[in-house]
Parts: C-alpha cells; sequence; structure tokens
C-alpha cells in the first residue's frame, strides 16, 4: 500500500488510519501496529520539523515481503540526514546528564529489526524493516 501525506501534523490522524488499515487487511496484530506506529510517527514528525521548507508531500509505503513487513518512507526536497548515523543514545546515564533529543531516533532502532537511509536526486528515503513472528500474525 502507498499514500502520500501533508507535511503537517493534522495529517498524523490519516497516517494512523493508514497504517491501522494495512494491519486488518494483514491480519497483524495491536502490538506490532503499535510498535510501526511509534517508529513511523517518529519519522514522519522528524522530517516535517527539520525539512519544514519543503512543500512536498512525504510517501509511505507498506507491504509484507515474506516474514517481514516493510516501510518506506520517502521525502523529497530534503537535506542530508542519515539516520542510522545518528549518535547512540546512552540509556545507562541518568536522566538529568542525558541529552535533550535522539530519544525517538534510539526508540526507532530498537523498535525495528533494521533501518536503512538513502539518499539519491535530493530525495531521502528511510526503510524501515521489522521481522514478524507467528505470535505478530492473527488467525
Amino acid at each position: 500500500m502507498k499514500k502520500y501525506f501533508r507535511r503537517d501534523l493534522n495529517s498524523l490522524k490519516d497516517l494512523f488510519d493508514f497504517l491501522g488499515k494495512f494491519a486488518e487487511k494483514d491480519n497483524l496484530d495491536a502490538t506490532i501496529l503499535k510498535d510501526i506506529s511509534v517508529a513511523v510517527e517518529e519519522i514522519f514528525t522528524n522530517l516535517i520539523k527539520y525539512n519544514q521548507y519543503s512543500t512536498t508531500h512525504i510517501q509511505i509505503d507498506i507491504s509484507k515481503r515474506g516474514p517481514a513487513l516493510v516501510i518506506t518512507i520517502t521525502d523529497s526536497n530534503g537535506k542530508q540526514f542519515d539516520i542510522t548515523k545518528s549518535e547512540t543514545y546512552d540509556t545507562c546515564q541518568p536522566l538529568v546528564k542525558r541529552p535533550i533529543g535522539k530519544v525517538g531516533l534510539h526508540l526507532v532502532k530498537k523498535l525495528m529489526d533494521q533501518v536503512t537511509y538513502e539518499f539519491k536526486d535530493k530525495k531521502s528515503k528511510i526503510t524501515l524493516t521489522k521481522n514478524l513472528k507467528e505470535s505478530h500474525v492473527r488467525h
């Protein structure tokens, strides 16, 4: 499934509905829907926040490929920012010593089994892969 979303926080409801419809169609359980919703929402809001001068829509593609769920988020006319190379967030530090920010990207990397980034022709393409277990699919 593919859909384009306005780069606006008001698009989050439509985005969650889109993910929910996919999960329903493919009989995915609530746990996996929650994980992908958190990860996609984090990437989506970061693209809005850090590429605020773009007027293009953000494209979300989601599909099941064998035993994996693959979500590709594409943003045009943006600056290059490879989220796979973002600083590691040290969860062992006391809260008062942790830097502000980077928690969301840390969470995305923990929730997903693989995160890749590609930048070509002024397009950022972030691909999130979640390996599905038998327990993730309702029967």
